[in-house]
């Protein structure tokens, strides 16, 4: 073969090796994900902002720009935040939003109060930028009390069904939402759910929730829906105030938990939501002691607390005004029950003192 030939040949491979590298796209680089959250606790809100290390600790905290703001600049470009948005509206923070404005990335808290101070630090392993915005008017970090509330049954589990239709679980969950939507109004109270939505939850695990959260009280709610009269009574369980050896076998070694911590506090709560069910207007009121699952284990002072459900109360519980007036009388005692209660030393994980760690 002639050199011409041979360079022409050559030619030809190099052109379609440089075709060929021409349509492989460029692979870009893959741009980092910050992720954004938050927790408000009683004396200040932190952010937290996780994710790139060169891009968090090269970013800025600022106080300033337009009015009750701040915001977090960031030197290095070609990044994501997600949520790009959050909307909070604690009372101090109103809202985060991401901005990207090509030659500067900014992240801008807006506030709802004036903020007594702020403190914005990094953190490793892994990589934080964290901002905590404090009150203007420091609370309380000490909480009177956590109260857990026990919707009944859910999920596949409906309960009892009354002659309307009306299924147990949905009661139940109905009247500890609006227990819930009146407790936390107050700062001194946290209030939490075993579930929030229809969902089934075993019973051992309503109870490990009470002791996770380390509940002073814990009520279930459930409906009276017994055979009988078509307008039940409010009857109030709680575990038996004797140890006899009758009990305690059926109990096992979850009884003594029980015993420990607060049985003779559950007759007092029992006692005091029955005051307050009794002024409200209430007749048949019913306190009673049985062995319930439901309670075993619970460390909180626990009650079983059963709305009537016979077909006369189905007609009442159509109102929205009998249920507002079912779910404040009981909040009334349980408020009544917390007024009275012997002041005890709050653990530190109540105070928010180890908020630090874990978030």
């Amino acid at each position: 073969m002639g050199r011409k030939k041979i360079f022409i040949v050559l030619l030809v491979i190099l052109l379609e090796a440089v075709q060929v590298k021409a349509q492989i796209p460029a692979v870009k680089p893959k741009e980092a994900t910050l992720i954004l959250r938050h927790q408000s606790y009683p004396t200040y809100t932190r952010i937290v902002l996780e994710g790139d290390e060169e891009i968090l600790r090269e970013s800025k905290v600022l106080r300033g720009g337009i009015e009750s703001q701040f915001s977090i600049e960031f030197k290095k470009k070609g990044f994501f935040i997600k949520p790009p948005t959050l909307s909070i509206k604690d009372g101090l923070v109103k809202s985060i939003e991401f901005i990207d404005k090509g030659e500067k990335n900014v992240l801008n808290i807006i506030l709802e109060m004036e903020p007594h101070n702020y403190k914005s630090f990094f953190l490793k392993d892994p990589s934080r930028r964290v901002l905590d915005i404090f009150r203007g008017t420091v609370i309380s970090t000490a909480l009177k009390a956590v109260v857990v509330i026990d919707p009944g049954h859910g999920g596949s589990d409906i309960g009892a069904r009354g002659l309307s239709g009306l299924q147990e679980k949905v009661l139940t969950l109905d009247i500890a939402v609006r227990i819930k939507k009146i407790l936390q109004k107050n700062p001194d109270i946290k209030v939490i759910l075993t579930r929030s939505s229809d969902m089934a939850i075993p019973l051992r695990e309503r109870a490990f929730i009470g002791n996770n959260n380390k509940a002073d009280l814990f009520i279930s709610i459930h409906g009276n829906n017994s055979f009988g009269k078509s307008k039940k009574d409010f009857v109030i369980y709680l575990l038996p105030t004797t140890e006899s050896k009758e009990e305690k076998d059926k109990i096992s070694y979850l009884w003594d938990i029980q015993y420990k911590s607060s049985i003779k506090e559950s007759s007092r709560l029992a006692e005091s939501i029955m005051e307050s069910l009794k002024k409200a207007g209430g007749e048949d009121i019913i306190i009673k002691e049985a062995p319930l699952i439901g309670l075993m284990g619970v460390e909180a002072s626990s009650v079983f607390v059963e709305i009537p459900m016979g077909p006369e109360d189905e007609k009442s519980l159509q109102k929205e005004s009998i249920k507002n007036k079912i779910a404040s009388n009981l909040v009334d005692g349980i408020i009544n029950f917390i007024k009275k209660k012997p002041e005890t030393s709050r653990p530190e994980e109540r105070t928010h003192d180890g908020a630090y760690k874990g978030f």
